[in-house]
């Protein structure tokens, strides 16, 4: 069901962002409505692995470029980690 994506873009859009963010019950990123999530810390990259999030095409084909570059944690990004980070991006 694409509606929950639909009613939260739209949201986001009414409150002068670009995008919203998803957060699971322990508060960690998840994925944005139409995106997936990425972090960088210390030159890892993280991006979640959880059942609860579409894994995208652009996402595999990303990990897939990266693998040999960067080393990669899938793994749920708890939101108080996100000022360790150096940075994120969605894809």
């Amino acid at each position: 069901n694409y509606m929950p994506a639909i009613f939260g873009m739209k949201r986001a859009k009414q409150m002068g962002f670009d995008d919203a963010i998803y957060l699971n019950e322990k508060n960690e990123f998840l994925e944005a409505t139409i995106s997936n999530a990425f972090f960088v810390q210390n030159g890892t990259i993280i991006t979640c692995n959880s059942d609860e999030i579409v894994k995208g095409v652009t996402r595999s084909i990303l990990l897939k470029l990266a693998k040999p570059h960067f080393p990669i944690q899938l793994r749920s990004m708890p939101v108080k980690e996100l000022p360790l980070c150096e940075e994120a991006f969605l894809c």
